[in-house]
């Protein structure tokens, strides 16, 4: 009997996944070559912690605002390798290779949950997009935040039409993690709860997964929270809410920026005259006016402000209750501007960040900036790293009036995980509201949302070619 030869399997190389991957490794190829990395201010503070863990072993420098994955992620390149320039670059390295990941995660998604042409637009998207590009250059949280909530997303993307337990248990833990990494996830553990029971449908299964998705995720939650209580006096992940109110309150105009002490004096000791002047120096010199000294250890310092962010909290809240009509105005519009024309985060300058004592590796890092080397390029690499970061400007007004059409189009088209992309739109509107409520509309707050975004955008672009065409389908056929 003849055998029929079988067709071969296609090459890598014609897959959509391999240009998903090749797209993403050479947007960021320039930027590991010809560009440091960016510090911020809190990125000094994460770096700190790091060093605490690996000298001591504990989070002593942590700031009450921080979680611990992060600073655990750069204690690992401290530990194992040496204390050299080449350490900060392959930190930057780390985090360009989770961008890919979350890139391959999002393709992987959104091919199960949109079909293959929305999945691979709005992955590409998403692997060129310059807010990305420019975070993943930074020693900041939201590379690692965003690889783990894609991460989630395409385990929830290729979850059974019955989850079992040990896919509830794998949930919780991935949403503990993104908690451990940034705290604002601290309630996304609730939209997946939501998500499992209305699949189970049957109330005794959803009793039991939902309750093992919330066991797993306190179960990872709880040392750390026990370890704030124990040495800084506070049972939660995180402090910080008072603050962010109060930055909040301020940015809306519902209070007026407070001064800090130190800031009122330097003003007046600006308003003295030339011999007041005079005298305090002379008495500053004669050791009459000793600097004013921090008392306490760190943790009594830490314990103190959390109380005072409490403080500041219950003060805001009292503020908002008192006028909740521009509150909810403003916090209205702030939701829709996130999306439509957030405020940029991004920033371009070739100031040199001043050294850090205990991260010789990190010394050529830029403050805040995202440099481009003045000399010794071509012409091509500054036209290269010019058009990613500046000239790359996303139209947001486009891209969401495609979110809009993707979102419809995909509620009410039939033979679609409906379920599913009512939860990732929830996450659209948790990280879209949680900047509107408690900070500013700036398109980094917004950043883990957005590869969710873009794939609703790519469905709504191939929805629309589709309806020109006249061959309305579903978009994975």
């Amino acid at each position: 009997m003849e055998k029929l030869d079988r067709p071969g399997r296609r090459p890598f190389w014609k897959s959509p996944l391999f240009w998903v991957l090749a797209v993403a490794v050479l947007a960021r190829l320039p930027l590991l070559l010809y560009n440091e990395g960016i510090l911020w201010p809190d990125s000094l503070s994460y770096l700190a912690t790091a060093k605490d863990m690996v000298l001591s072993g504990d989070f002593a420098q942590n700031r009450m605002f921080n979680t611990p994955l992060y600073p655990m992620f750069l204690a690992a390149f401290l530990k194992f390798l040496p204390m050299a320039p080449s350490t900060g670059w392959l930190i930057i390295l780390a985090q360009h290779l989770l961008g890919v990941g979350s890139a391959f995660f999002l393709w992987r998604g959104g091919r199960r949950l949109f079909g293959t042409a929305p999945a691979l637009i709005g992955a590409l998207l998403f692997a060129i997009h310059p807010v990305v590009l420019y975070y993943e250059h930074v020693i900041h949280t939201e590379t690692l935040f965003i690889f783990i909530l894609a991460w989630l997303f395409a385990r929830v993307a290729s979850a059974p039409e019955s989850p079992g337990a040990w896919r509830a248990a794998e949930l919780g833990l991935l949403c503990g993690l993104l908690t451990l990494t940034r705290p604002v996830a601290k309630f996304l553990v609730l939209t997946l709860l939501l998500w499992l029971v209305l699949r189970l449908r049957r109330w005794r299964p959803a009793l039991v997964r939902g309750s093992v998705l919330l066991l797993v995720y306190a179960v990872v939650l709880l040392p750390w929270m026990f370890y704030n209580y124990r040495h800084f006096g506070y049972f939660d992940i995180s402090k910080g809410e008072g603050t962010n109110l109060r930055i909040r309150a301020a940015y809306i105009g519902l209070q007026k920026p407070q001064v800090k002490l130190r800031d009122k004096a330097a003003a007046g000791q600006r308003e003295k005259p030339a011999v007041a002047e005079g005298q305090d120096a002379a008495g500053a010199d004669a050791g009459t006016t000793p600097r004013r000294k921090r008392r306490g250890t760190w943790t009594d310092r830490l314990a103190a402000r959390a109380r005072q962010d409490d403080r500041k909290r219950d003060k805001t809240l009292r503020l908002i209750l008192d006028r909740p009509g521009p509150f909810l105005r403003d916090s209205l519009r702030d939701f829709f501007l996130i999306m439509i024309s957030p405020q940029g985060s991004v920033h371009f300058d070739t100031s040199v960040s001043p050294p850090v004592p205990y991260c010789p590796y990190l010394k050529n890092f830029r403050t805040d900036v995202f440099p481009n080397r003045p000399g010794g390029l071509s012409a091509l690499h500054r036209r290269l790293l010019h058009f990613q970061l500046a000239r790359l400007k996303p139209r947001w007004e486009v891209v969401f009036a495609f979110f809009l059409l993707g979102a419809v189009s995909f509620l009410a088209q039939g033979g679609r995980d409906r379920l599913t992309g009512l939860l990732l739109l929830s996450h659209v509107a948790y990280f879209a509201l949680s900047a509107a409520v408690f900070i500013k509309p700036i398109d980094r707050f917004f950043l883990p949302a957005l590869g969710f975004y873009l794939l609703f955008a790519a469905w709504g672009g191939v929805f629309l070619f589709r309806v020109l065409l006249g061959r309305l389908r579903p978009a994975g056929a």
